[in-house]
Parts: structure tokens; C-alpha cells; sequence
């Protein structure tokens, strides 16, 4: 796939991931990058590593950082797992209506999305299960305050 072609290819999906996730973002949050729009940016740069690691033929071992990146925005969002990874369906969309690419590469590049959202689970998983123990640590830690007798008016004397 040449430069263009895959520029247009992100473009694409990286519009139709954000109206996918943001629908109600409008078109400067879609647009804007750094400091104005960081998770749009972070989506970008990750969605442009993925391009050009499936293109390159890569391992999806080589652009897991990237995969990460998304997922874990995601999965703290509260998505389903089935929702969070749906971006990568959506360039498996426009891959398939692609007739650019030859059957060959399509089916190539096909294999590697499905890789990638087999990974971009687990990823989603591990990061469900950090938050979930994150939450259960913040839970026993104020059970104990309490059983201890210290609530914040004690530590400061107005008990």
C-alpha cells in the first residue's frame, strides 16, 4: 500500500473510530491534537503505528504498545470488552471494501487484525482486572480506617 493510500486508510478510520466511541465530540475534538485533544492524539499516533506495522508485515508483538495505548483509554472508560476492541473491526470494515489491495494482502492484512484483537482482549482483561483490585484495595483500605477509629475528624481532633 502506498503512503497515500494508507494515509486516506487512517483518516478513515480514525474518523469512524472517534465518531464510533465520541459521537457527541465535535469536529475540533476530532481534529486538534496535543494538549487540546490528547486521547485524539494518542488514538492517532497509535492508529498510525498499527497501519504501518500491519503494512510492513510486523508482528503484532511489535505494535502491542500501540494496541495498549487504545485499549487501555477503553477499558478504563467502562466499555465492553466487544466495544472497546471495535475499532479494529472498523478497519476490518474498510479493509474489506477496499479495492486497492489484492486479495492476497487483504487476507494478510486480515490475519493480523484478527491477532491484534485477540491481543487487544487480553489487554482489555488485564486492565479490567488492575482496576477492579484497585478498587477493592481503596475498599478494605477505608474498612480498616474505620475498624481502627480513623476517620479523617479523628486524625484531626474534632472526634
Amino acid at each position: 500500500m502506498n503512503t497515500k493510500q494508507k494515509e486516506a486508510l487512517l483518516k478513515a478510520w480514525y474518523d469512524a473510530t472517534l465518531q464510533n466511541y465520541f459521537p457527541a465530540a465535535d469536529d475540533a475534538f476530532r481534529r486538534n491534537t496535543g494538549f487540546a485533544n490528547p486521547v485524539g492524539q494518542a488514538f492517532h499516533a497509535s492508529m498510525a503505528t498499527i497501519l504501518n506495522g500491519i503494512d510492513s508485515g510486523a508482528a503484532v508483538s511489535d505494535f502491542t504498545a500501540a494496541l495498549d495505548r487504545i485499549v487501555r483509554v477503553l477499558a478504563v472508560q467502562g466499555l465492553p470488552a466487544g466495544v472497546a476492541i471495535r475499532f479494529l473491526f472498523v478497519l476490518r470494515n474498510l479493509l474489506e471494501k477496499n479495492e486497492e489491495l489484492t486479495a492476497s494482502d487483504k487476507r494478510i492484512w486480515l490475519a493480523k487484525l484478527d491477532e491484534s484483537a485477540e491481543l487487544a482482549v487480553e489487554i482489555w482483561c488485564e486492565c479490567r482486572e488492575t482496576l477492579s483490585q484497585l478498587r477493592i484495595n481503596e475498599l478494605r483500605n477505608r474498612v480498616q480506617q474505620l475498624e481502627a477509629g480513623s476517620t479523617p475528624k479523628e486524625r484531626e481532633g474534632n472526634a
